[in-house]
């Protein structure tokens, strides 16, 4: 009887935070290090720098295939920087990780000393290359900034791509349609 109270407590437990295992406050940056000919560079530096706080969140070496990977960052703006023998140093700076971003980056090492250093600044399209999630971000100055009919909280999920408000044929109630590209 003891044993069956104790179980029954334990499953309560974990089921009762289930749902929060679901929210992911975090994103991603992953990569593959590559020279001017396409092949790749193994045993990279990759330094991702955390320009809000202008600290160095994590240094990594590329593996043989030269993949790097920096899980579980949280929001913030980045900076990436790459370096390896006998290539300039490269350096991506305006990196944007927002909530359950999933960024992949290509950095192409040039031949040259370690001295010399290219550094890219205009922030390419940051597009999720790791799986087919379409999803969006508001941001806290559009709660601020938007107006909203009634303070209707819920109208903001209309600034998302793909999602729109519509009315069912033959309902009175408006709901939500999320358009299918």
């Amino acid at each position: 009887m003891r044993f069956r109270v104790i179980l029954l407590c334990l499953l309560a437990a974990l089921l009762s935070g289930a749902d929060t295992w679901a929210q992911e406050t975090t994103g991603s940056i992953a990569g593959t290090v590559k020279d001017p000919s396409g092949a790749v560079v193994p045993n990279a530096k990759v330094t991702l720098r955390d320009t809000d706080k202008n600290i160095n969140v994590r240094a990594l070496t590329t593996g043989g295939t030269g993949d790097f990977s920096f899980p579980q960052l949280p929001v913030s703006h980045y900076s990436l920087t790459v370096e390896a023998p006998s290539f300039q140093k490269f350096v991506q700076t305006g990196i944007v990780l927002n909530v359950h971003d999933k960024l992949t980056f290509f950095p192409t090492l040039q031949v040259g000393s370690q001295t010399q250093e290219v550094t890219v600044e205009a922030s390419a399209l940051q597009v999720n290359l790791q799986n087919a999630v379409a999803s969006g971000v508001v941001t806290g100055t559009q709660v601020r900034e938007l107006s909203m009919n009634n303070r209707v909280w819920e109208q903001l999920i209309t600034l998302v791509p793909g999602v729109s408000w519509a009315a069912r044929p033959g309902e009175t109630s408006e709901t939500l349609t999320f358009c299918q590209p």
